[in-house]
């Protein structure tokens, strides 16, 4: 997060260069509203967390009824389900493979193209283990579920942010799934608004979509 604000206020530093003095002053007001509403989203969202661990923890008892012990788990598992349990952790080694390599890209790649970095906290959340209610075979399966479910949220969004910036064009039949930077690309036959609008597709300094 740090890294982020600070690579987004060099952008802007750049920009408010090139202003005059009363558009400076306008540019810099903008900048400090949009600082203090994410710090005030940030601080929100983290003592909504930390409410919802300590009221797991407050009824931790209660809640720890709930929990299937670990002998009845395994003696009453539904055998299809512990037949396929191999092949869903049989991805996980690819799965840290494609994490490596997207990370080498995203953290290389980016910045050589100054595009601003993905905030992979926003992605990999492993709050679930707090749950009382649930064995350690429950919580590792969750475990695994968040980084893996993150983990393709994440390359997804540096997919499409790199999208965005070297091919920002719809395509010709629709999509069964868009990401939220598709909006934000040409037509499919405009290429008039290609080559002219293309340095603003790529600027990133104003779009809440990347904080």
């Amino acid at each position: 997060m740090k890294n982020h604000f600070k690579e987004r206020l060099a952008r802007q530093k750049k920009k408010i260069a090139q202003l005059n003095d009363s558009q400076k002053v306008q540019q810099l007001f903008n900048i400090h509203k949009t600082i203090v509403t994410e710090i005030e989203q940030q601080i929100g969202s983290l003592q909504n967390k930390g409410r919802l661990i300590k009221d797991a923890l407050k009824h931790k008892q209660e809640l720890s009824g709930y929990k299937e012990r670990f002998f009845h788990y395994v003696t009453h598992a539904n055998i299809r389900y512990a037949l396929s349990a191999p092949f869903i952790y049989a991805i996980l080694i690819p799965a840290i493979l494609l994490h490596l390599v997207v990370e080498l890209y995203h953290q290389v790649g980016f910045r050589l193209c100054r595009i601003p970095r993905v905030d992979r906290h926003q992605y990999f959340i492993f709050d679930r283990v707090h749950l009382p209610y649930l064995n350690w075979i429950e919580k590792m399966n969750c475990v695994y579920c968040s980084y893996f479910n993150g983990l393709t949220g994440y390359v997804r969004e540096i997919a499409a942010r790199t999208e965005r910036f070297w091919c920002p064009i719809k395509h010709a039949r629709q999509r069964a799934q868009i990401h939220r930077h598709y909006g934000d690309f040409v037509d499919y036959l405009d290429g008039k608004r290609y080559h002219e609008g293309l340095d603003d597709i790529r600027d990133f300094s104003k779009d809440d979509k990347c904080s």
